[in-house]
């Protein structure tokens, strides 16, 4: 019986198979401090020691389900770390400012098509963008079946400030269980 050794690359369900088993590998290791996607595996701590624990953690789960990897590509106890197109720091999460100077680039659509793309690529960082709905709003209506195209005022504004509110993002923050949560809540009848 033929089995593969490795994951093949062109199969369409490969990378659904591989998260599965990846999230198989992640269930049982600590949730707070351990980030799996696909190949990507990230290990946060608050100090080198507990980074060095969580590490043999991760490399004892590695072996246990037959696991390798690049060492190549591999990075340990570094202050930043990007991941999945953001910046993990000790400050917080941070956009990649190189994919941001891309996103400014993107010329104005000039079809549905071109216009799905952008959005596509803004709402990556929708955390990022507060109100990130609103704002999308008016390019999100064109994208809908039977609208007829047409660019306004009001869909250059929507574009120009999605670009905009990514160059000056905030920087996400882990939450402080120690402080008090505030929520803000609106209900419409």
């Amino acid at each position: 019986m033929f089995r593969y050794k490795r994951m093949p690359f062109g199969l369409k369900n490969a990378p659904a198979t591989f998260q599965r088993l990846m999230d198989q590998f992640r269930n049982g290791l600590p949730t707070v401090n351990i980030l799996v996607y696909l190949d990507d595996i990230v290990v946060l701590s608050e100090t080198f020691e507990q980074h060095i624990q969580d590490l043999k953690m991760v490399f004892d789960r590695l072996r246990k389900f037959k696991l390798c990897v690049n060492r190549e590509k591999c990075k340990f106890a570094c202050a930043r770390v990007k991941y999945l197109g953001l910046w993990i720091t000790p400050k917080g999460i941070e956009v990649d400012q190189d994919k941001v100077a891309a996103i400014q680039n993107i010329p104005c659509p000039r079809n549905v098509k071109q216009l799905q793309s952008f959005l596509q690529t803004c709402s990556w960082y929708r955390k990022s963008i507060p109100n990130f709905s609103d704002i999308a709003r008016p390019l999100s209506n064109l994208t809908k079946k039977n609208i007829v195209w047409k660019w306004s005022e009001q869909e250059q504004q929507a574009f120009q400030t999605l670009k905009q509110r990514l160059v000056t993002p905030p920087v996400l923050r882990q939450v402080d269980p120690t402080k008090p949560f505030i929520i803000d809540q609106v209900v419409t009848l």
